[in-house]
């Protein structure tokens, strides 16, 4: 860094003044830094105390000490994280961006993003030994964690507060049927969750209106009559995700052992829902997770991504006057893209999801290993087999789809990933890699640009969403 003034720029000065401006500027150099290592000791800052003493040191004088010191928000960063103040920054700096992330552990943790540095901060057991997937409910202050209980009868669900700091605090945990994979808020006051059961071959739903005391709403359980046409994945119905339409009217449930999206009508003003004609997607597809989007004109468009089929199908929505929805196919194709084939029989279609702007569609797929990209750890030259992830512009006028980019996820089996509300980053759970990966987007063109950070979280990433903006 640039180091202090001179003395002798100052120009003419007396002996006497000199040594009274010397004498006063250490001293109160000396004070402060004496109060700063009080503050350290009586907070039991202990890694960081002479870290932290050296950048309070560079802030007041600087030049004093070598080009390796932390800079001053480095330090205050560091200071605020550990007392649990994270959330304050110098003035005129951002603020940390936190995510919450589930893992194959009985944790959910905090992640705190600040320039290229991704940390965790915080880590909230309860959730479960299988925990898959994260339910955020800002406005009231929640969060709904779901254990998939790989190794159990059943299932749980988990209902958390945010505290502000990035530390959460349990509220309740009931037993679900087994294997729950997704969750939606619904209701017209948002006091339903509505959870899809892979392994329970169910749909069902709690009364969260008490976040302390969840309550069971409704349960629908399926069978088959026979396998479907890939019997190792279709032996039974899977549903694997819930989601509600942009009315709030209507819940959905992609459901990938029976190549069904099953469709179910909200009762007004409650949570009980009544089951409707299902979407029947084409035989052997797997349905796994949809999107939904409404252009500027009204028209609405269904995006289904099928696991098995790695295909990407739109559907043209009609709200009919008897409460019923009929759904027009308008575009299929790979998840590469129109006439594009998936490289090996291993590739699997994960998450689906619309950017806040509604211009583009982007979809994971897992299983391919077929990019390269440099180590995350600058010491390790080993390069990194990384899965895509794929970007399409949608045509608003026939609900099309064209294929801007292929980008790597950061690595591998990227099984679900999160937009940013501004639509400037896009965060991926890495299920194999045991990583959370923090990749840059440009929101005009809807490229991905560049990895900003990441960070080991170990346990199989399963999922992982922002916090509130």
């Amino acid at each position: 860094m640039s180091g202090g003034r001179s003395l002798g720029s100052r120009g003419p000065i007396s002996t006497v003044a000199a040594a009274v401006s010397i004498g006063s500027g250490l001293l109160i150099f000396t004070l402060t830094t004496l109060l700063l290592i009080l503050l350290l000791l009586l907070t039991d800052l202990v890694p960081d105390r002479f870290r932290c003493c050296r950048a309070w040191i560079q802030l007041i004088r600087p030049g004093l000490l070598p080009d390796t010191v932390p800079e001053p928000d480095i330090m205050f960063k560091d200071v605020l994280s550990s007392a649990g103040m994270a959330a304050l920054v110098l003035p005129g700096q951002a603020a940390a961006t936190l995510l919450y992330a589930t893992t194959y552990l009985d944790t959910i943790t905090t992640l705190s993003l600040k320039g290229s540095s991704l940390q965790a901060i915080a880590s909230t057991p309860g959730c479960g030994a299988n925990s898959s997937w994260l339910t955020p409910d800002y406005a009231k202050n929640r969060i709904y964690c779901l254990d998939e209980g790989l190794t159990t009868p059943n299932g749980t669900l988990s209902s958390f507060a945010l505290t502000g700091n990035g530390t959460l605090s349990q509220l309740d945990l009931v037993d679900t049927l087994s294997g729950p994979v997704s969750g939606v808020i619904y209701g017209e006051t948002g006091n339903g969750l509505a959870l899809a059961h892979y392994s329970g071959s169910a749909v069902a739903a709690f009364d969260i209106s008490d976040a302390s005391t969840l309550a069971p709403v409704q349960a629908e359980t399926y069978t088959l009559d026979a396998p479907g046409p890939i019997p190792d994945r279709q032996d039974a119905p899977h549903p694997h995700q819930a989601l509600l339409d942009p009315t709030g009217q209507y819940l959905l449930v992609p459901d990938l052992g029976s190549d069904v999206v099953r469709l179910y009508s909200v009762d007004e003003g409650g949570l009980s829902f009544t089951e409707l004609e299902p979407l029947a997607a084409v035989p052997g597809s797997g349905p796994r997770h949809g999107a939904f989007l409404v252009t500027d004109d009204g028209t609405t468009y269904f995006y289904l991504a099928s696991e098995l089929a790695n295909t990407v199908t739109g559907f043209e929505v009609t709200y009919n006057d008897d409460n019923t929805l009929d759904f027009t196919e308008v575009y299929l194709s790979s998840t590469h893209g129109l006439n594009e084939t998936v490289p090996n029989n291993e590739t699997t279609a994960a998450e689906i999801a619309i950017s806040p702007d509604n211009k583009f569609l982007l979809v994971s797929s897992r299983g391919e290993g077929t990019l390269k990209i440099p180590n995350f750890d600058p010491t390790n030259s080993t390069e990194i087999t990384s899965d895509p992830i794929f970007t399409f512009e949608i045509d608003h006028a026939s609900g099309a789809l064209t294929k801007v980019q292929q980008f790597p996820a950061g690595g591998s089996i990227p099984r679900q990933f999160s937009i940013s509300a501004d639509g400037s980053l896009v965060a991926v759970g890495l299920q194999n890699d045991g990583r959370i990966v923090v990749i840059g987007r440009d929101v005009e063109t809807g490229l991905l640009t560049d990895f900003v950070a990441s960070a080991d979280v170990g346990g199989q990433p399963t999922s992982v969403i922002f916090a509130a903006e």
